[in-house]
C-alpha cells in the first residue's frame, strides 16, 4: 500500500514538473529582442558551424538555398552556397583568411579575389502589422535544457495582386538558446494566414566546434 502511494505521489510530482517545464509564457517584444541580441553576441565569440536551409517560390517556381558558414576564430571564414532553381544547381565557395579572399564556382578552380564572390542571406521583418505575440518556454533537445523564444505576427498583404482574396500574411519566428546562453537554432516561416499556407521557410542550426580548421585552398 505504501509503495503504491509513493508511486502515485512520484507520478503526480513528475507530471507537475512536465507541465511547468513546457509551459509557454507570453513576454514583451523588448524581452524577445534583448534575448536574441544577447544570444547572438555570445554565439560570435566561439568557433562554430552554421547551416541554413531556405525554401520558397520565385516566379511561381520552387527554389531552395543551402548555406554553410564555418568560423575559425579569430579571422578565418569558409562559406558554401548552393542554390537550386528550375532544375539547375549552382555552387559558390569563398574562404577568407584575414584580408585574403579565395573563391571558386561550381567546383572550378580557386581564384584569389579582392572583392566578395558570394552574397549573403537576408530576411527582413514585416510591415503593416495587424497583431503580434511574443513568448518563451523551456524545452529539451537531445536531453539538454534549452529555452525557446517565439514571435508570431500577422500583417497586411501589400505584396500580392490577389491580396483581397488571399487575406493577411503571417510571420512566425522562433530561436532556441542553450544553457550557456548561445543560439543553437533559428527558424522563420511566412505565408498566408488563411489555411495557413507556408510560402517561405528558413531554418538555421548552429554547432559549436573548437576544432574547426580552415586553410588556404591549393590552386
Amino acid at each position: 500500500m505504501r509503495t503504491s502511494i509513493s508511486l502515485l505521489v512520484t507520478i503526480f510530482i513528475c507530471s507537475l514538473c512536465s507541465v511547468a517545464f513546457g509551459q509557454i509564457k507570453e513576454i514583451k517584444s523588448d524581452e524577445y529582442r534583448k534575448a536574441f541580441g544577447d544570444a547572438h553576441s555570445k554565439s560570435r565569440v566561439v568557433s562554430r558551424r552554421v547551416t541554413q536551409s531556405i525554401s520558397g517560390t520565385r516566379n511561381d517556381k520552387p527554389y531552395s538555398e543551402v548555406w554553410t558558414y564555418e568560423y575559425q576564430l579569430p579571422d578565418r571564414i569558409r562559406y558554401v552556397h548552393i542554390t537550386t532553381y528550375s532544375g539547375k544547381e549552382r555552387r559558390t565557395e569563398q574562404i577568407e583568411i584575414g584580408d585574403t579572399k579565395y573563391c571558386r564556382r561550381d567546383n572550378g578552380k580557386w581564384e584569389l579575389i579582392k572583392g566578395p564572390c558570394i552574397g549573403g542571406s537576408v530576411s527582413g521583418g514585416p510591415s503593416g502589422i495587424i497583431s503580434e505575440r511574443f513568448e518563451r518556454e523551456k524545452s529539451k533537445k537531445d536531453g539538454k535544457d534549452q529555452v525557446r523564444f517565439g514571435e508570431y505576427i500577422t500583417y497586411k498583404n501589400n505584396y500580392s495582386k490577389t491580396a483581397d482574396s488571399d487575406g493577411p500574411l503571417f510571420w512566425n519566428s522562433s530561436f532556441w538558446v542553450d544553457s550557456s546562453g548561445r543560439l543553437v537554432r533559428n527558424e522563420i516561416s511566412t505565408g498566408f494566414v488563411k489555411g495557413p499556407i507556408v510560402t517561405y521557410q528558413n531554418i538555421e542550426t548552429i554547432e559549436y566546434d573548437p576544432n574547426i580548421k580552415i586553410e588556404a585552398p591549393i590552386p
